[in-house]
């Protein structure tokens, strides 16, 4: 997964697999997945409504947790784009590392569960780092760490999320369509590179 290949897993993260090119369907290969985990003395919970249906398990024998879940076309893309990022802008690993530290420090880490996926906070932060830019690159400078921490933290406590955020295009901030979430707050929106139309903090709500 994207925080594993790209050297942005903590200590404490959980362990995703994706399975491709399955003989049968994924809602059917999360019932015999489930009931091979559960009787290998796992704790397991599987959701399958979720818009990628996962099953989450935890080993009994070590602390070990971990995600599976089936026919994500877009996975070994997403890995891709990580690491390219990550290639273009120096800081970023870092202020991913510690935004993840924080958020799971407040348990607001689950996606299923209303918190920040780690692909949504990698999005979140090469965004800022765009916005950040100047001349020809994102600051690299691992003195200015501590600074850009503060400040994409102030920047997102503060923002009224009138606007998207994404990585791709001209620029990483775009108005919002009109009438979007009309009878809520605004909500925190950020868009796919890999499909605009995926909004990754869909489900968000801490």
């Amino acid at each position: 997964t994207q925080s594993t290949w790209g050297g942005l897993s903590l200590p404490s993260s959980d362990v995703d697999f994706v399975v491709l090119n399955a003989p049968h369907p994924p809602l059917q290969l999360l019932d015999e997945l489930r009931e091979r985990l559960s009787s290998e003395s796992m704790h397991v919970h599987a959701i399958p409504a979720a818009k990628v249906p996962v099953i989450k398990f935890q080993t009994t024998r070590s602390p070990l947790m971990g995600d599976v879940c089936f026919e994500v076309s877009s996975a070994t893309r997403s890995v891709e784009l990580v690491r390219e990022y990550l290639r273009q802008y120096p800081l970023a690993r870092m202020l991913i590392l510690i935004v993840k530290t924080l958020v799971r420090q407040g348990r607001m880490h689950n996606a299923h569960d209303g918190g920040l996926s780690s692909y949504a906070i990698t999005l979140l932060v090469v965004s800022f780092l765009r916005m950040k830019e100047r001349g020809p690159g994102a600051p690299s400078d691992p003195h200015t760490a501590g600074m850009l921490l503060v400040q994409f933290l102030w920047f997102f406590a503060t923002n009224d999320l009138t606007q998207a955020f994404t990585p791709s295009g001209p620029r990483p901030v775009a108005d919002k369509p009109q009438g979007t979430n009309p009878f809520g707050p605004p909500r925190l929106e950020v868009r796919d590179p890999l499909d605009a139309s995926n909004d990754v903090t869909r489900g968000c709500s801490r």
